[in-house]
């Protein structure tokens, strides 16, 4: 088949549509990928890329078309905004008249935040009269809500509207977390074109079979990712503020709006003893990193709209063997309540966070592990590369 896959983020920028778009390619599927200019997270242009060039380049036999955009700079809103609608912009006025002298079957934009990437999308389906698939990562216009983005009501709605449409104009809509549906149907969405398909592991976590590794005397709990609001950073220094003579030490990986804030509460808590900061690693030193840790740490705000999230980080928390601490609701508590692989709190409640992490420090190393086998078990029976891409790729071949 020949697929036309519209992303404003793709490689050298780290997201799962990376794996997508090159797996289908290892299957013998023809993969073309219409994006923007890589600048994410730290919201320069990547070494090598600039608003003008390169335009075109092949990535594993994937022919890449990359279109102009105004870059995130430091993540405020305003600079977001126009980060979003410059990528629509030129990806419709430039990049749709490269791409469409080809040949497609399928057309599918990854939906990440944010979701107004799959209009260009929308517009290569219409025009080459293919069907558009759209895989929804966060729930737009609710995910602006929730990070304090915008609380306007009229701009809330006017988003509302803008997704509705692409909703409308989807052949099949994507769900990463299954309670994803009502806010799908809330904005027309029909129950005939939801297909829960929720995100996997890169390659290198589902090989690497190695054991957990760490062997110091401190209890060191690993957090990896995004820094953002999303992910609630205060909860992490409240509950550094409740460990007194334990010696639990929480290592944070990564960047984001937050980081800068939480390196304050540091200082400002004197909790340099407590919380780690450490620059974000290439994917391919991820795995061996969480195998060096006692825990995992993952957390959500409290929201409704994160109450229907499921971080993609615990996809590859689950094949580590490394037991789970999260602080959520909704599809998160589930996930790790049915997997056996940690312990749940509710979200930004520091208490019930400290006391999960007890629990887990107070086991014996014996059943610690226990709970990490749980984990790779529960991600291989519902979560593994092959047979969600084979999934997708059957979907495809039916479609088109």
């Amino acid at each position: 088949m020949n697929i036309l896959i519209v992303s404003q983020m793709f490689y050298p920028e780290s997201f799962k549509i990376n794996d997508l778009a090159f797996q289908l390619k290892k299957k013998g599927h023809t993969v073309t990928v219409l994006t923007g200019k890589p600048n994410y997270p730290k919201g320069d242009f990547f070494p090598g890329y600039s608003f003008f060039k390169p335009n075109r380049e092949s990535i594993h036999d994937i022919d890449v078309i990359r279109v102009p955009l105004y870059p995130r700079k430091n993540g405020r809103f305003h600079h977001l905004i126009l980060n979003y609608l410059s990528f629509v912009f030129f990806a419709t006025i430039i990049g749709l008249p490269k791409v469409l002298f080809k040949k497609y079957d399928i057309v599918f934009s990854w939906g990440t935040s944010p979701i107004l990437m799959a209009i260009p999308g929308i517009f290569a389906a219409k025009l080459k009269r293919k069907p558009h698939y759209v895989w929804v990562q966060d729930l737009w216009p609710e995910t602006l809500s929730a990070v304090g983005a915008t609380k306007n009501p009229l701009l809330l709605n006017i988003v509302g509207l803008v997704v509705k449409w692409i909703y409308k104009n989807s052949y099949k809509i994507l769900i990463q977390s299954q309670f994803f549906k009502s806010s799908i149907l809330k904005w027309g969405g029909k129950e005939e074109q939801i297909m829960y398909y929720p995100n996997w592991a890169e390659e290198i976590f589902e090989k690497d079979k190695s054991k957990p590794q760490s062997q110091t005397q401190d209890f060191k709990i690993l957090f990896a990712g995004n820094v953002g609001i999303a992910q609630n950073m205060g909860l992490i220094v409240d509950t550094a503020r409740l460990i007194t003579h334990e010696k639990i030490v929480f290592h944070i990986y990564g960047e984001g709006s937050s980081k800068k804030w939480l390196g304050e509460q540091i200082i400002k808590y004197n909790l340099q003893n407590k919380i780690v900061l450490h620059a974000r690693l290439p994917v391919e030193d991820m795995p061996q990193l969480y195998r060096q840790h006692d825990a995992l740490f993952v957390s959500l705000k409290k929201e409704p709209a994160f109450e229907k999230v499921l971080p993609a980080k615990v996809q590859t928390y689950l094949t580590s063997g490394v037991p789970i601490i999260a602080s959520g609701e909704g599809e998160l508590n589930r996930v790790i309540t049915a997997s056996g692989a940690g312990f749940c709190a509710p979200p930004e409640d520091a208490n019930e966070n400290f006391e999960s992490i007890l629990k887990l420090y107070k086991l014996t190393a014996e059943q610690r592990i226990s709970m990490g086998i749980k984990g790779q078990e529960f991600y291989n029976k519902y979560f593994t590369r092959e047979h969600l891409i084979n999934q997708l790729e059957d979907n495809f071949k039916k479609a088109a």
